[in-house]
This record gives C-alpha cells, structure tokens and sequence, in this order.
C-alpha cells in the first residue's frame, strides 16, 4: 500500500524530473498556455480535460513543491548559538573569560493577532564571572547600554554584528559565521561587586574606567562575539551571586511608596542580566 510519506516522495522526485527535462521557463510557458486553452475550449469536453491534464501534469508538482518549503521554512525551528568573550588586562596578566548564548527563535504558524510578532524567541545563557584576582571581580551581565536596560539585545547581537540587517530578520542566520569585536552600545554592561553576597556593593563599570575602580594595572582590552557549536553555559552565576533568587528581601518600600533596590539609580536589575533560561 502506497503511504503518504511514499506518495509526498513521488511528487517530489517527478517535480525534479520534470524540471531537469524541460526547465522552469518551459513549466510556466506551458501553463499559461494550458490554462488560457483550457479556457478558450471550456465547452468542448475532451479538449477541456486534456489541457487541464496537461496544467495538472505540469503546474501541479512546481505549485505542490513551493507550497511545500514554504510551510517548512515557516515551520522550521532555528537555533543560534554564540560566544561572547571579555579580555582585561590586570597585574596578574591577562584574563579572559567568556559564555554561549542559544537563541532559539520558532515560528508561530498560525496566529490571530497580525500586530504580534510572528516567532517565539527563547534566551538561554549566563553572565560572564571573571575573578580578577586580588579579591577583585568583574561581571559582563546580560544586558548592555550604560544601565543594563536593553536586554532584548542579547537576541539580536549576532544578527546586528555578523548579519548585516540591524536586528530585524533571522532569515539569514544560517550564514552568520566567524568573529567580530564589539564595541559601544554592543558591549555587555559590566559590573563589579565588593562583596559578592552582598548587592548594596554593586558597581557599573565602564570599558574606559577599570584603573580608576581596580586600580593601575588593570585595563579593558575588548569584547568579541563569535558564532560557535558549543553548548550553552550553564557555570552557576547563581552560586557566585547566591542572592539572584531572593531579591524580594532586598526590595524597600522608599518616599511616597516607590520601591528601591540594591541596584536603583546604578543598574536597571532584573534577574534576566544575570541568566537566561534554565
């Protein structure tokens, strides 16, 4: 008995026979020519339905195939998965650290709202812990811009770096490759901590200030992105920075019932600039 998956094969390997033997211009000269005979000869019976054979024959497997990669394409689930790393130069010499972010952006096939977006977009990733030595730390968090706000960058920073295309499509994203340095806006907001259990220490620091917060000798070198196959980076920031999960504790009622945090006025805090996903 002939089976679907059989049957969707078939029509695959004629659509490509056909279209080795007489061209894609030929199917759609022929089509059109079918199609407007069929037309002219509606009322002769056996004219009709040979030309509406031969528009069937024809036009049927190239409209069957392209009908077909375009639900697959709808439907296809793509996963991107980047490196970003951090080098800072310090007395101790040089120290790099670095994290993989996975980007899996899934269609939405069918959706009521044509104002929402068309794709689910899931961030998966940690924050960049590099010891400093000496007791001193710095933090590449999530987020970037001078407070940590723009955290839906994180999605888009290999589509705006490798891609070309400002963070608009994910069409191409099968073509990103190699490495780039970051620069601006595009590197991660840093921070540092005095204690690393204690929030109220928390530090912005910027690419331009690491000798005036550690001290001499230290120095920001760059940031880089690179395109990678490597698994995303689950090293448990939440064990460096045991108090990610109990920041309600941290939360304070101030003037006129606005509430502070240890990072108001310093950082735009939510746990999502120290981890992503599970």
């Amino acid at each position: 008995m002939l089976q679907g998956s059989d049957f969707v094969s078939y029509i695959w390997m004629y659509a490509a026979l056909l279209h080795t033997i007489i061209g894609l211009h030929a199917q759609i000269a022929i089509s059109i020519f079918s199609f407007i005979a069929m037309l002219l000869f509606w009322r002769v019976s056996l004219l009709r339905w040979i030309f509406l054979t031969i528009l069937i024959l024809v036009a049927g497997p190239r409209l069957f195939v392209s009908s077909g990669k375009i639900v697959s394409d709808a439907l296809t689930t793509t996963v991107i998965k980047y490196k970003i790393i951090i080098e800072v130069e310090t007395p101790e010499g040089l120290k790099t650290g670095s994290n993989v972010v996975q980007v899996t952006i899934t269609p939405k096939f069918v959706h009521w709202n044509p104002s929402a977006s068309p794709i689910i977009i899931r961030v998966e990733g940690e924050a960049i812990f590099l010891d400093l030595g000496q007791g001193k730390n710095v933090i590449a968090t999530l987020g970037f811009g001078p407070t940590g706000a723009n955290e839906g960058r994180l999605s888009r920073l290999p589509s705006e770096v490798l891609g070309g295309d400002n963070g608009q499509s994910y069409t191409r994203a099968r073509t990103w490759e190699g490495r780039a340095e970051l620069h601006g806006d595009l590197i991660p907001t840093m921070v540092t901590f005095g204690d690393l259990a204690d929030p109220y220490t928390v530090q912005v620091v910027m690419p331009d200030e690491f000798a005036t917060v550690f001290g001499p000798g230290y120095r920001f070198k760059g940031a880089w992105i690179e395109m990678t196959m490597d698994d995303v980076t689950r090293a448990g920031i939440e064990e460096k920075l045991p108090w990610i999960y109990h920041m309600s504790k941290y939360v304070n009622a101030g003037n006129a019932g606005a509430l502070s945090t240890p990072f108001t006025n310093k950082l735009d805090y939510s746990m999502l600039l120290f981890k992503r996903g599970n």
